[in-house]
């Protein structure tokens, strides 16, 4: 119970991390970085994802 409650923290972290990351890019209009940085936020969630599901 207490792994998936610190996956599932570890994720948000990781999430909030790479949004606050993309926004700076976007406001400094560095669209490029930001939309590579997003596909590679977006990766590592969906690996996150399948790792917790085959985890458990």
């Amino acid at each position: 119970m207490w792994l998936i409650i610190a996956a599932i923290l570890m994720l948000l972290i990781i999430v909030s991390v790479f949004v606050a990351g993309v926004i700076k890019d976007v406001c400094s209009e560095n669209v490029i970085f930001a939309v590579i940085s997003g596909i590679w936020g977006f990766g590592i969630m969906i690996a996150f994802i399948v790792h917790i599901i085959f985890f458990i």
